[in-house]
């Protein structure tokens, strides 16, 4: 698990499996503009190759500004689809508020 970000916003990315079709990868922490480039490149180091599908626990996940929202759009680029498992209510506002819910697939 990697500790991302300086000062009091810190976020934590770790990579749950290493599946090729369908990586699985934790977010941890909070997400804002001091640390959303830490944060985007440890996702995407998470996976070698360009997965059909990512799968993205934010169930740890206590803060996510537009920034968070940005890192999603950037990587649902590279990839067919996203999934957000476990959505803390602060992350699932902040996805439904943006209009991207149906975008990113989120599961209970």
């Amino acid at each position: 698990m990697a500790e991302l970000g300086d000062g009091d916003t810190k976020a934590s990315v770790a990579s749950l499996s290493d599946d090729l079709d369908a990586p699985v990868v934790s977010i941890g922490g909070e997400i804002d503009i001091s640390n959303a480039e830490l944060v985007k490149a440890a996702i995407l180091a998470s996976f070698e190759s360009k997965p059909q599908r990512i799968i993205l626990d934010v169930s740890g996940l206590t803060f996510m500004d537009s920034s968070g929202i940005a890192i999603l759009v950037q990587i649902s680029k590279s990839t067919a689809s996203i999934e957000l498992r476990h959505p803390t209510p602060i992350v699932r506002r902040v996805v439904q508020a943006t209009g991207l819910a149906e975008h990113f697939g989120m599961a209970p």
